[in-house]
């Protein structure tokens, strides 16, 4: 039986593998011949010319007829789909800074955010100040400006570690000389090798910790990382993404009532990895505030985030406060005014709950909506009826997840196609029990729940 294209591909790839000294690029010439064979009308150019955001290792287009020009009136084919995932303009330096970003998870926080944070955690003119993940220099800027309002001396008060040596040449030797801060007091080093208990302690701990998923997130340093975590009495699995550790690392830098102001990814609320986390926060800050937001705080980035807010480190746990804004702005003026916001969580909740924060977000009547639901033996959960996961990563979404127009423009054989739900929004769900219907009016004329 003649294998098919695919089969054909796997059997060239794992012969090329055996060899030992296969590369990347080794693999294109069996790529292009499979897509070929998949779709006849397609041509796939290996290592074609650069393109607007640098140099794509293959560009796939449909054959067009010959004099055939897209409506940019290039002689690019019309149906053409590439690998490189730059929106032009892009520079080989924004190229350069997306390498980066994923290599050491570093997505810089608005200046915004990093002020609003920074005040919260700074309050006394003596008080010390670590940012593990300085990056830019974001929360230094931030930091050695709120010591200088307080009166405080930023040279000696305002510190940072930060794992790239590029940039502290680049962004951070500038920022530290203009407000006199010795460059000694930013550490090059990877924040998982620097040892707490042979660093002076802090009145606040600031920051946005590297985000880096479980897939790249491997060899020495997730090792290394999880040895860390483990002497602190939590064992973390093995999905756990960068931030998990690293947020958990950063609490032993904190002098005895110490603050920690941190961005945290939405994970932190309903990952199964995060629950450690939460509960290990819950053993040692007597109160945390975590606020999610409706506009995106990395609208850049199809990410959700929060800010996270514990203080009174080393004191026993009396409340989880959650809320959900709109936007920074709104949590702004909340923050001014020294009080705590949203809705508490107290720990029994969060102990029935697993951990997982993310169903004390939603609204009073909404909540009160789930818990009837939850409780009652006609409903089911969707893990008892499907296999539910935490989905897949392709890598770039816009190239896989085609639409009805594209995979005709493309003639993709059906064979090759899976259906997939991006958005639970997509399901219909009709209700029909009246009980349900009742209980949603009750809820909606204020009765009590």
């Amino acid at each position: 039986m003649t294998p098919g294209p695919i089969d054909a591909y796997r059997r060239e790839i794992g012969e090329e593998l055996q060899a030992g000294n296969a590369t990347e690029h080794t693999h294109l010439p069996a790529l292009k011949t499979a897509l070929q064979a998949v779709a006849p009308k397609v041509t796939a150019t290996n290592e074609p010319k650069r393109v607007e955001c640098g140099a794509p290792d293959l560009i796939v287009s449909r054959n067009a007829a010959h004099g055939a020009t897209n409506p940019r009136g290039t002689n690019r084919p019309a149906a053409t789909r590439s690998f490189a995932s730059c929106e032009p303009p892009c520079t080989m330096e924004q190229v350069a800074t997306q390498v980066a970003q994923k290599e050491f998870g570093a997505y810089y926080t608005s200046t915004r955010v990093a002020e609003l944070l920074v005040g919260w955690a700074v309050r006394n003119r003596e008080d010390r100040v670590l940012d593990p993940s300085c990056g830019e220099g974001v929360f230094l800027e931030a930091a050695a400006a709120r010591v200088a309002a307080l009166k405080g001396q930023a040279s000696s008060q305002v510190h940072g570690i930060e794992i790239d040596p590029k940039v502290l040449r680049r962004s951070l030797i500038p920022l530290l000389r203009r407000f006199l801060i010795p460059e000694e007091n930013v550490r090059i080093s990877d924040f998982f090798d620097v040892s707490a208990p042979d660093q002076p302690r802090f009145q606040a701990v600031v920051g946005n910790p590297p985000f880096i998923r479980y897939q790249t997130f491997k060899g020495p340093s997730r090792q290394k990382a999880l040895g860390l975590v483990r002497g602190l009495g939590v064992a973390l699995p093995e999905l756990a993404s960068s931030w998990a550790p690293f947020l958990l690392h950063a609490t032993e830098f904190l002098d005895i009532g110490g603050r920690l102001a941190m961005v945290v990814p939405a994970e932190f609320t309903h990952a199964g990895y995060a629950r450690p986390v939460v509960q290990y926060f819950a053993r040692k800050f007597a109160r945390i505030q975590l606020a999610s937001f409706s506009d995106r705080l990395f609208p850049e980035l199809n990410e959700d985030a929060l800010l996270l807010l514990a203080e009174g480190y080393g004191g026993e746990c009396r409340e989880f406060r959650v809320k959900r804004f709109q936007g920074v702005k709104d949590l702004e003026s909340v923050l001014e005014l020294r009080k705590g916001f949203g809705a508490r969580v107290g720990l029994a909740k969060l102990q029935d709950t697993n951990g997982r924060l993310r169903n004390h977000f939603l609204p009073r009547d909404l909540k009160a909506l789930y818990d009837f639901l939850a409780a009652d033996s006609r409903v089911c959960r969707l893990g008892e009826l499907a296999q539910v996961g935490i989905g897949y990563v392709t890598g770039n979404n816009q190239f896989f997840h085609l639409s009805r127009n594209e995979v005709r423009e493309l003639e993709i054989p059906p064979l090759y196609l899976k259906r997939s739900l991006l958005r639970s929004g997509i399901i219909e769900i009709s209700i029909h029990d009246p009980a349900l219907f009742n209980l949603m009016d009750c809820l909606a004329a204020g009765c009590p729940s």
